[in-house]
């Protein structure tokens, strides 16, 4: 979910339309000079004409990605959104891909245009959800997601990383939304959120800042990759820890194990800090940006401690959110981002009776 494209969002189950495409039919997907820029790309690196079953994926709320296959080789082709006033997206995203790729943390890059936004990257096999590893390997699936990211966040980057800051990013997502009244316990969430930003690290590190479940590949042989590079950037080190937790890890001991395990040893009472009101960050960022791609007036209807908002653990286990099906349907989608909402806040409420 990159910024207010949602590049590959929560949607990303790999389906595709039943019908393929052969060798310049791959082209009609296409039109104009985005057809001559695919055309070179793909002549340039792949066997055009033994190219098979040219399928666009399911998931993009923006960027399109379409699966091929050639030579018995299978590829992925992202063609990346265009933005107003977000000119240096193409490289934020293609240049993280790119270095995470000869780091081996995302699949490899055969080629890229950056002026254009467009990426030839490795298929990636893989036959099973993080969430699925962490059912049935929650360990194994633990101490290997902490290994990855403690790798990314601790290997120089050949470029330049732009400081993220995931406060302006939430108030431009809440720009995006009607103005109308906000509830009182919504109200004082954001808030406490804004007072936040005085307090970040002054430590950064590169960050991946998108970590939900479509984002993270188990390959066949149980190595994880890391895909969607659009709102990578340097932050806080806690950030992508507490994004992972929000969505894939709800067991207090495995949640304090994968913090033991990045770091090394016990976080102490400061870094607990700082993690769980990262984790406050991320559950309203993703909480109101669902809000935005949703279009849905109930964010505007309901208290966020409503009885119709439930609880995230519950909602969790009730339903399959991963799908394509779920995040075509506005009103869950919306639902589903009052839920984070209320996780927020029953945190920020738990946390200033802890601390």
């Amino acid at each position: 979910m990159s910024g207010l494209s949602g590049s590959h969002v929560l949607l990303n189950d790999s389906k595709h339309s039943n019908v393929p495409s052969h060798r310049d039919e791959c082209l009609y997907h296409f039109e104009g000079t985005e057809r001559k820029l695919v055309q070179s790309i793909l002549r340039k690196h792949v066997e055009f004409d033994s190219i098979l079953d040219f399928y666009p994926l399911q998931g993009g709320y923006s960027t399109r990605v379409f699966q091929f296959s050639s030579n018995h080789k299978k590829y992925v082709l992202r063609i990346l959104p265009k933005r107003e006033q977000e000119n240096d997206n193409f490289f934020r995203e293609i240049s993280a891909s790119v270095a995470n790729s000869h780091l081996r943390i995302a699949p490899h890059i055969y080629a890229t245009d950056q002026k254009n936004g467009i990426i030839l990257m490795e298929y990636i096999e893989h036959r099973m959800s993080m969430a699925q590893l962490l059912l049935q390997k929650p360990l194994e699936g633990i101490d290997t997601l902490a290994k990855l990211i403690k790798k990314m966040h601790t290997k120089k980057m050949s470029f330049s990383m732009e400081k993220t800051c995931m406060y302006q990013r939430i108030r431009k997502t809440m720009a995006h939304l009607p103005q109308l009244t906000l509830t009182k316990n919504l109200k004082v969430l954001l808030n406490f959120v804004d007072s936040l930003e005085e307090d970040q690290a002054q430590i950064l590190c590169p960050s991946h800042n998108d970590l939900n479940p479509n984002n993270i590949l188990v390959a066949t042989d149980h190595t994880l990759k890391l895909i969607d590079w659009e709102m990578a950037g340097a932050n806080d080190p806690f950030y992508d820890l507490a994004t992972l937790c929000v969505f894939l890890i709800f067991d207090t001991q495995l949640e304090e194990r994968l913090l033991y395990k990045y770091l090394g040893y016990s976080p102490s009472p400061h870094q607990i800090y700082r993690y769980r009101t990262l984790k406050i960050v991320s559950l309203v960022f993703y909480g109101t940006i669902l809000q935005v791609i949703a279009n849905h007036s109930i964010f505007w209807e309901k208290d966020i401690l409503d009885d119709e908002v439930q609880n995230l653990n519950l909602l969790y286990q009730q339903n399959n959110i991963w799908t394509h099906q779920q995040f075509q349907h506005s009103k869950k989608l919306s639902l589903f981002g009052m839920s984070l909402l209320k996780e927020a806040y029953l945190h920020y409420k738990d946390l200033t009776l802890s601390f």
